[in-house]
């Protein structure tokens, strides 16, 4: 998801966001539009 949204861009972009998951931590920012944005909130 961090790939196709763009976040992951060098390697060690990529390992610390699969370090967070493997330990169970971190979060995400999602970039939405207005539409997707109320199809989220519904």
């Amino acid at each position: 998801m961090a790939k196709a949204g763009g976040a992951a861009k060098q390697l060690h972009d990529i390992a610390a966001i699969e370090h967070a998951i493997a330990v169970g931590r971190g979060g995400i920012w999602l970039n939405l539009n207005n539409e997707q944005y109320g199809k989220l909130k519904r």
